[in-house]
């Protein structure tokens, strides 16, 4: 079974694993470290069977909005609903926040066509595409999901 949970600085080599898997423009090793510290701002969620790390989401909060910066999911556990539980737990979160999260915002890549599914059958809509947003040049599409109803 499927368990969701915080992430620890001790998962930052298989996050890193993860993301170098199936990411174009992988961040390395020494920013997950970082940003799994007790002083960052980034939560992490690790997505877990059997002790092994699935996938992780990583996002922060920022006054009524909270920015997804990474989602990612190991090329062999793609498609049984990973990110769904991940999606979810963080929006399970956000509503325990003490000030109300109002949105959740993110980038995705535009020739990523399973990623943007995903977030629109979650209910993220795209408002806008920012040109030239990753470093090969790629443009990115802007998803805003309200959390509010």
């Amino acid at each position: 079974m499927i368990s969701i949970r915080r992430g620890e600085r001790k998962d930052a080599p298989m996050i890193a694993c993860i993301e170098k898997e199936v990411m174009k423009a992988p961040w390395p090793l020494e920013v997950f470290d970082h940003d799994l510290s007790e002083d960052s701002p980034w939560v992490f969620l690790v997505a877990e069977e059997d002790g092994e790390i699935l996938g992780y989401l990583d996002y922060m909060v920022t006054f009524d909005s909270s920015t997804i910066a990474s989602l990612a999911v190991r090329r062999d556990a793609q498609r049984k609903g990973v990110a769904t539980l991940l999606l979810d737990r963080m929006e399970e979160e956000l509503r325990k926040e003490e000030e109300t999260v109002l949105t959740s915002t993110l980038e995705v890549r535009v020739s990523n066509e399973p990623a943007k599914a995903l977030y629109r059958k979650r209910g993220y809509l795209p408002v806008c595409l920012k040109k030239g947003y990753y470093e090969d040049g790629e443009d990115a599409e802007y998803y805003v999901k309200g959390l509010i109803s």
